[in-house]
């Protein structure tokens, strides 16, 4: 990030040294002007990736920018962003088992001991062998290494046992990814888990979603 003159004529010195050219976006327009008027006096090749659309936008809707980059001095990240970011990087942190020992911190989990933070996933078993194909090629695994991973009657009983598991534990929902996205599931999980945390009454608890 540019925020200040000097180091920004810098950069367009280094730019006419190498022949280079210049892609740039500044939300001050102070400097997003400086850097066009130094560009054109030199001879760099230069472009405003946002500039132009962010002053067709300003207006259109008869506003000015604010002519600070967010996060800058003036416009103050949210409480929620922060929390939103700690939750991610907890989960990443936690992610496929790593740190056990943390689980009873987290808010929801996929998997678990307690059956009030547990949700049950699902899916249809073809969908879930084109995924696995996809995933193998991605991680080498060679056409003719001995795994099980993708294969069918493999994956059959997998699921199946996971159904047993479920229908062993009715209190679990259970929630079908089949034809959802990511966010979609995240979304349903979310729901049910405000639902039990407010005491809502919920019809059908087993039923999958």
């Amino acid at each position: 990030m540019i925020d200040d003159g000097d180091r920004l004529m810098e950069i367009i010195k280094q730019a006419v040294k190498d022949g280079a050219l210049l892609v740039y976006t500044l939300a001050d327009s102070s400097l997003s002007s400086t850097a066009e008027k130094a560009c054109k006096l030199w001879g760099v090749l230069s472009t405003n990736v946002l500039g132009p659309i962010t002053e067709d936008i300003a207006s259109h809707l008869g506003v000015s920018p604010s002519g600070l980059p967010r996060g800058a001095s003036g416009v103050p990240l949210s409480d929620d962003y922060f929390r939103r970011i700690e939750a991610i990087e907890f989960t990443i942190k936690q992610d496929d088992g790593a740190s056990p020992q943390n689980l009873a911190k987290a808010d929801i989990v996929l998997t678990g001991v307690d059956p009030e933070k547990v949700f049950g996933l699902t899916i249809n078993h073809g969908v879930l062998q084109d995924i696995r194909k996809t995933r193998a090629k991605t991680l080498g695994f060679s056409s003719g290494s001995r795994t099980n991973y993708s294969e069918m009657d493999y994956i059959r009983g997998e699921l199946e046992f996971a159904g047993r598991l479920f229908a062993q534990n009715p209190i679990w929902p259970v929630i079908d990814v089949t034809a959802k996205a990511v966010e979609e599931t995240a979304a349903v999980v979310l729901r049910l888990f405000h639902d039990r945390k407010n005491k809502y009454t919920m019809s059908s608890i087993s039923k999958r979603y």
